[in-house]
């Protein structure tokens, strides 16, 4: 299955149109694979939850997606996942990097208790508790699921930008509503280096 060039998309994305491009998505995806398919993102998810905000893209975690089907001995998905985001930038007429997994790099790894390789943000994500709360978008063929909000915030202060700003406090805020916490900067680097130990002396806080 070949894919179109990749393009960056200028197109700046609000809630609904998010959401419709999510749904075209999700049409084709359950085409191919038959049933549900389960994303979990960053970076832009703060704009599905958040109205009266916009993004340029979404970043989607694709060794975690590919993980899922490996271990089902499917080694392609990660391909045909590409194939089908390229085919709905075509028809809305934006970039390919409307959905895209380049900020993957950020994405640390760690030894578990018995030595193995594991994905933390991918650990965390997927359990029970996450899925109910930061289930942002769902359908026939496509579940998407934030990264927990403190790896949300680690991973824009890994490679902050100063646009990142808006993004952190609109997942500040949605953490506050959901939890009930009011975040301060000491509870935020508490959480952070507690939770999000794996990144290490990546994520740098002022003294």
């Amino acid at each position: 299955m070949s894919s179109s060039p990749s393009s960056h998309s200028e197109v700046q994305l609000s809630k609904n149109f998010l959401l419709t491009l999510l749904t075209e998505l999700s049409i084709l995806v359950i085409q191919e694979f038959s049933h549900q398919i389960r994303l979990l993102i960053h970076g832009g998810t703060v704009m599905i939850l958040h109205p009266n905000l916009s993004t340029s893209n979404i970043d989607y975690i694709c060794c975690a997606f590919g993980h899922e089907w490996w271990k089902q001995g499917i080694y392609d998905t990660e391909e045909c996942l590409q194939h089908y985001i390229n085919a709905v930038a075509t028809k809305f007429c934006i970039g390919t990097s409307w959905m895209n997994a380049n900020p993957n790099i950020a994405l640390p790894f760690t030894h578990n208790s018995q030595g193995q390789l594991y994905d933390p943000i991918y650990h965390n994500s997927k359990q029970v508790n996450n899925i109910t709360m930061n289930t942002v978008y769902e359908l026939q063929g496509l579940i998407v699921i934030s990264v927990t909000m403190f790896w949300g915030v680690a991973l824009k202060l890994v490679d902050y930008k100063k646009e990142d700003t808006t993004d952190i406090v609109a997942m500040l805020h949605y953490g506050t509503i959901l939890n009930g916490i009011q975040q301060t900067p000491h509870i935020m680097e508490m959480w952070i280096k507690t939770l999000c130990w794996p990144t290490g002396s990546q994520t740098k806080f002022a003294a």
